[in-house]
């Protein structure tokens, strides 16, 4: 049962240009993360900043994946890639955004990374939304493989979705759950997880232990 707190939402999925670098589960992310929260969807697409400037206002939740890149000489011009061709900086983000969000989730590797300046305040794109007016910013402080990415995202919106408690508290049962996981658990979740890879037959391996899979994920706020 979809939830009023969580909808109406936007999301919005890329998965790159380089196809070595490809998020092959953005879609999928973007799809389930939509469809949980009753939101908007858009997906490996050429995103107009305006119509997104203008969507997220009274968007309760923003879920953004897609790659993401710090820049250390300019904090500000670190960015997420949202579309064919489109980038969306911390600076815009900080110049021209107002938003009422509860919750901007930043589902891209480096969105997390931030430089301290003068004042102690850390500049990037977790200070560029939290000042545009969001209440929590989740991200990432290091590359994590896509796969699980999208299956931490997911179990993540499926906790908050139906128990509409505390956001940190969902963060850590997700990223618990995804650490005990096992891969005949993740077949009954997800289907065909695992059939190709010889490393994957045994059903009681648990694939994403290792705390590089789920530890990068940190809220910020709330």
């Amino acid at each position: 049962e979809k939830t009023a707190v969580f909808s109406p939402s936007l999301v919005v999925g890329y998965h790159g240009e380089a196809e070595q670098t490809a998020l092959r589960y953005a879609k999928a992310e973007v799809e389930t993360v939509a469809g949980l929260l009753g939101g908007v969807g858009r997906v490996d697409g050429v995103v107009d900043k305006g119509w997104l400037r203008e969507t997220a206002v009274a968007a309760p939740i923003l879920h953004f994946a897609c790659h993401g890149w710090f820049n250390a000489s300019d904090p500000l011009a670190s960015y997420l890639e949202i579309g064919s061709g489109t980038t969306l900086s911390a600076r815009e983000v900080l110049q021209t955004w107002r938003i009422q969000a509860k919750l901007v989730t930043l589902s891209a590797c480096q969105s997390g990374v931030s430089r301290v300046l003068r004042g102690d305040e850390p500049m990037g794109l977790i200070r560029a939304f939290l000042y545009a007016g969001a209440r929590a910013v989740l991200v990432a402080h290091w590359p994590v493989e896509d796969l699980p990415t999208f299956l931490l995202m997911r179990r993540f919106y499926e906790l908050g979705a139906v128990e509409r408690q505390n956001l940190a508290s969902h963060l850590r049962d997700a990223q618990l759950w995804l650490q005990q996981v096992t891969v005949g658990e993740l077949r009954n979740w997800i289907g065909d997880f695992g059939e190709d890879g010889e490393d994957q037959q045994d059903l009681e391996k648990r694939p994403f232990a290792h705390p590089r899979h789920w530890a990068a994920f940190t809220l910020f706020g709330w």
